[in-house]
């Protein structure tokens, strides 16, 4: 039977990176894939972008509206012969039953990688990341080490703007040009370290 499995872990640990590679070994065992990722996600457009450089496109992109169940039931041919979507904590909890469907009722393998808590270390706006947590097959976390001691591992994706920790406020914080704002993978020790101070 195949799976809906979730690939998760904290920022600059590799998931889009592995997505990228996980469907390139598909592709190159002769079978054909669809890489799809949330329309909220718009960065780098239609493609998908690792931090070591290397890219691929996107097949579409997932309105938080659409019917996944329903649109690869009718298009089985679209989706190949297995699934890839990335950013996968923007999807809807009813996205991901969907696609928990996709993978027991049609039987087409879907893997999907994304973080599994927000900045503020809750799930507000990633209800596809709780979700995911809840129902799938198989969690394959995607280990990293924080980006400040270096040495414990980091389960916490944490947002700075000009160098302090934020613990509140808008849940998508982007450089304007009149702040500095950074995202960090740190372990629980660094991040009780920072919001102490």
């Amino acid at each position: 039977m195949a799976k809906l499995v979730f690939f998760y872990g904290e920022m600059g640990c590799g998931k889009t990176m592995k997505l990228i590679e996980d469907a390139e070994r598909t592709i190159s065992e002769g079978k054909r894939v669809c890489i799809i990722k949330p329309s909220v996600d718009t960065k780098n457009g239609q493609n998908l972008l690792s931090r070591n450089g290397k890219s691929c496109a996107v097949d579409f992109l997932i309105d938080r509206d659409m019917d996944l169940f329903q649109f690869f039931r009718a298009n089985s041919s679209y989706a190949g012969e297995k699934i890839f979507i990335d950013e996968a904590q923007f999807l809807t909890k009813e996205q991901i039953d969907q696609l928990l469907m996709v993978a027991t009722m049609l039987n087409i393998p879907v893997n999907t990688y994304g973080l599994r808590l927000n900045f503020y270390l809750g799930d507000e706006n990633f209800a596809g990341a709780t979700r995911l947590l809840q129902v799938a097959h198989q969690l394959v976390c995607l280990e990293s080490a924080c980006d400040f001691c270096h040495e414990e591992q980091a389960i916490f994706s944490c947002v700075f703007v000009d160098g302090k920790i934020q613990t509140f406020g808008p849940s998508i914080l982007i450089s304007d040009g009149t702040r500095e704002v950074d995202a960090h993978a740190l372990c629980a020790k660094c991040y009780y370290k920072f919001i102490s101070e």
